[in-house]
């Protein structure tokens, strides 16, 4: 009940809401430098909330195939890793000594992903869980979305490369965001794994 009232709260102004006159400003609390940051440029604004519970939008309610959707839409459940490159790597202060790269046949470059559809899908688990009959059987925060890039690196005894979650913040429109990533975002083939490159060392614990 506790998770459930306390969703409601963060989804109920996802869509619904009332734009406030005042504007804010990049520079007073934009997060660390993000390569992602130009898809959002000049699109920050102060809002106000629909914090009603009973005020019901595309992504909170009983579960049905239209919630859904929504949902697989806004996490891009059709990838949403990017590719990026050393430069930008060093920008996000990651090191190319453990950071996952990949294969030229995938563009190369190094594995990375935006923060917020993360930490959106991590929200999405939690709203399943709380539906578990319904999604027992199935296949497995937008206003100040994390711009933030999450890099990979190799981890001992472990068969993919690892997010490391160890990054710096400085405490959006959603949209743009992932317009951004579907521009830049890498695709396997079904079944296909990404390969350790030569060269690339690993982690003894996860980071």
């Amino acid at each position: 009940m506790f998770f459930t009232i306390s969703c409601s709260v963060l989804l109920s102004g996802v869509r619904l809401r009332r734009e406030a006159s005042s504007q804010c400003h990049d520079k007073d609390f934009l997060p660390m430098w993000s390569p992602v940051l130009e898809a959002v440029a000049d699109t920050c604004r102060m809002d106000r909330f629909d914090g009603s519970f009973a005020t019901l939008n595309s992504y909170k309610g009983t579960p049905n195939p239209h919630i859904d959707e929504a949902w697989d839409c806004v996490l891009m459940a059709n990838g949403g890793m990017i590719s990026i490159d050393e430069e930008t790597l060093h920008k996000v202060n990651a090191s190319n000594e453990f950071s996952g790269k990949l294969p030229s046949d995938m563009g190369g470059g190094y594995m990375a992903s935006v923060e917020v559809l993360r930490q959106l899908h991590c929200l999405n688990v939690l709203r399943q869980a709380t539906y578990e009959d319904y999604y027992k059987d199935k296949a497995e925060p937008w206003e100040e979305a994390d711009t933030g890039v999450l890099t990979y690196v190799w981890v001992k005894d472990h068969p993919a490369p690892s997010p490391d979650f160890n990054v710096q913040h400085k405490c959006r429109n959603i949209e743009s965001i992932l317009d951004w990533v579907e521009e830049r975002q890498i695709h396997t083939k079904e079944g296909h794994r990404i390969e350790r490159q030569p060269g690339q060392k690993e982690l003894e614990p996860p980071p």
